[in-house]
This record gives C-alpha cells, sequence and structure tokens, in this order.
C-alpha cells in the first residue's frame, strides 16, 4: 500500500476537521451553544456571524427554515463547508482507486474553483461588517 500524497493528506485533514465542527453543531443543539458570540458579548450589538452556530445545527438537523431565522447569510456557508468535505474525501477516493495523483492543472483548478466559491460564499459576511 502507497504512502499518501500531501494533497490527499490535506484534502483528508480538512474534511476531518469540517466533519468535527458539523458534529459539534449537530450535538450541541440551537439552544445549548456552549461558545457566544464575543462581539455580542464586546459591544452589545449583532455581527454578521451572529446565530451562525444555532443556524448550522438546525441544518445539521435538517430544520432549513429554523436555521435561516437564526441566521439568513447561514445557508451558503454552511453548504459551502458540506460540498467541500464531500469534495475532498471524493477527490481522495478518486486519487487511491485510479492510484494516481491529480496533475498541477486540476490542482490549480480546484484552489481557484475554491477561492471562488468561498468568496461567493462568505462576501455577504465581509459586506455587512
Amino acid at each position: 500500500m502507497r504512502a499518501l500524497s500531501t494533497y490527499n493528506l490535506f484534502n483528508l485533514f480538512i474534511s476531518l476537521v469540517i466533519g468535527i465542527v458539523f458534529s459539534y453543531s449537530y450535538f450541541f443543539y440551537p439552544n445549548k451553544q456552549p461558545i457566544g458570540c464575543i462581539i455580542k458579548k464586546v459591544t452589545g450589538k449583532n455581527c454578521p456571524a451572529c446565530g451562525l452556530s444555532r443556524a448550522f445545527s438546525a441544518f445539521t438537523h435538517g430544520e432549513w427554515e429554523t436555521g435561516k431565522k437564526y441566521n439568513a447569510l447561514a445557508l451558503p456557508a454552511f453548504l459551502f463547508f458540506a460540498f467541500q468535505s464531500l469534495g475532498r474525501m471524493g477527490l481522495v477516493l478518486f486519487s487511491m482507486l485510479r492510484k494516481k495523483e491529480v496533475s498541477p492543472l486540476f490542482f490549480k483548478l480546484e484552489v481557484i474553483l475554491t477561492i471562488f466559491q468561498f468568496l461567493y460564499c462568505f462576501f455577504p459576511f465581509i459586506y455587512f461588517i
């Protein structure tokens, strides 16, 4: 059995981190979130990310409308992380089944696509600051 490439190890690590975040969101259901918003505690005002953890919790339970009520900007962010996790696991499996590493061109295209997805999903958070 050959060792995994750095690219595949990175993809597995990212998928694991996202899985941990989703597990946290699932088990600490909306009103049981142990970590509050630091900005709201300091300023007394809601920030664009207020309610994001509760929204993710609702989404992991399939409660889409409830999640959107917690934070209207949360769904694109949630879907970004879900697709990143599934896509990266898929890339690792594809690479292992082909027994061949991804080409440098594919790697560059994947990085560019991820950057554009990130900007598309998270621009509203930056815009409202």
